[in-house]
């Protein structure tokens, strides 16, 4: 017993040499962010264990951080049961542009970050449209004119309209956590300023277990709204509730938070809101809904003055209505179908595009007019002449690249080292590590297979699969 005894300071002190000392106090908006003048944020400050609150000074150029940001902050002694205390303050402001040194300390561990608060000149335009070519790069307009003009020896036939725009700039989209970021973080950096991590959409990425408690920064279309009561309109051939369209309004951790971000869209009062989407507005008693609720967003938007359209013919008619104030226009239960004008291809450079395959049962013999909101197609990629919305054939190809990609995954499971095969050996969940060259026959099978699939879906097909 003495012997042990004896021995457990080495222990212990090994221990603390492993563990290292505690990290200091986590403050958002994080070091170097940019503000903008008068627009409104959450300051957070998380403390890497639980503290007394009489303990903590936090301050800004030197005083009670409660005199610049004109009211106090929250303190919470043990945040989400995590054993660490924090203070938060919602609805922050700085209305005078300079430079902000924010301190933290709890009387042991001190840090600090720098914030710069910027302002604008004079209003000049009018109306500003954000156009937002999603995951767009140089290489994608280089294939867009490829493809829209042509190409022959080296020299286009035409530009494209942004290539004759006065002013281009290269922007960088890394992330506090990721170089390579999505498209979530990305928007929600153009909407509010303020780099995030992957996944967020308005919000600083804190420790918080609820998506929709993370540290908030305002985004343009709340600013707008807020000072200058203009009109906001989100148009979008994805989901509107996808990250893209989203970042415009969206206050939540987790982009697949699709139900919330329809709730927010109507909390954040845009005037137009046009896209896919639609099975995010039907209850969960609507055949294709992807709500888990019995929240009927089609009638709670029209209760809010929204007037809803599902068809081209029913949008123009709308919207040349004087009454027409507020516009709701839901063309797809997903993402809406996209492809370039084969005639337009041809008008431009002579060369026919093959026109996207659709399957003739989409189209024979319907009647939309006579569809009912309610009988929107189940996002399954079967579709019937009662749909009112057609199910894009590429369902299929996506599908078997899915198909594809997981063969490719479950081959290389059986190329792993010995240890690893014999950890899966009769794992039902992995595949048989002894047949890696039966992988290769069906991944070139699977090939043939995506080929003879686009030759179908020309012909009315939508579906195959690889077995």
């Amino acid at each position: 017993m003495a012997a042990a005894a004896s021995r457990m300071p080495f222990i212990v002190a090994g221990l603390s040499l492993i563990a290292g000392p505690l990290a200091a106090q986590t403050i958002y908006p994080i070091d170097r962010a940019a503000i903008l003048a008068g627009a409104r944020f959450d300051l957070k400050v998380e403390f890497p264990v639980i503290e007394k609150e009489a303990d903590l000074k936090i301050t800004i150029n030197g005083e009670d951080y409660s005199r610049p940001l004109g009211k106090a902050g929250q303190f919470v002694e043990n945040e989400d049961g995590l054993n660490a205390s924090s203070l938060v303050l919602h609805d922050a402001s700085i209305d005078k542009p300079g430079s902000y040194t924010v301190v933290a300390s709890d009387g042991t561990r001190r840090s600090g970050v720098t914030w710069t608060v910027f302002a604008t000149g004079p209003r000049v335009a009018r109306n500003v449209t954000l156009f937002i070519g999603d995951g767009m790069s140089m290489a994608n307009r280089t294939a867009a004119r490829i493809l829209s003009r042509g190409i022959k020896e080296g020299k286009y036939f035409g530009k494209l309209a942004i290539d004759d725009m006065p002013q281009m700039a290269l922007i960088g989209t890394s992330g506090v956590d990721s170089i390579t970021t999505d498209s979530a973080n990305s928007m929600s950096a153009y909407t509010t300023g303020h780099k995030s991590s992957v996944n967020a959409l308005g919000v600083y990425a804190a420790r918080n277990k609820n998506n929709f408690e993370h540290p908030k920064v305002e985004t343009i279309a709340e600013l707008t709204k807020r000072k200058l009561d203009l009109a906001v309109g989100v148009v979008s051939d994805a989901e509107v509730q996808d990250a893209t369209p989203a970042g415009m309004v969206a206050h939540t951790r987790r982009r697949a938070d699709k139900p919330e971000i329809t709730q927010m869209f109507l909390d954040d009062r845009v005037d137009v809101l046009m896209g896919g989407g639609a099975a995010y507005f039907s209850p969960k008693s609507t055949p294709g809904s992807k709500r888990k609720d019995d929240n009927n967003y089609l009638d709670l938007y029209q209760q809010a003055g929204f007037k809803l359209v599902t068809t081209e013919d029913a949008l123009k008619a709308t919207a040349a209505e004087p009454s027409t104030m507020k516009l709701l226009g839901l063309f797809h239960p997903e993402n809406m179908d996209g492809a370039l004008d084969p005639a337009y291809s041809a008008r431009h450079h002579g060369r026919q595009i093959p026109a996207p395959a659709r399957s003739r049962r989409h189209d024979a013999g319907r009647d939309r007019s006579a569809v009912t909101p309610s009988q929107w197609l189940c996002p399954d990629g079967r579709g019937g002449a009662d749909r009112q919305i057609p199910a894009p054939a590429r369902l299929g190809a996506q599908r078997l690249r899915y198909h594809h990609a997981r063969q490719h995954r479950q081959a290389r499971q059986g190329l792993r080292g010995e240890e690893q095969r014999h950890t899966d050996f009769g794992d039902p969940r992995s595949h048989s590590w002894r047949e890696p060259r039966r992988h290769h026959r069906r991944r070139q099978s699977c090939s043939r297979d995506a080929r003879q699939s686009r030759r179908l879906r020309q012909g009315g097909v939508s579906e195959l699969s690889c077995s």
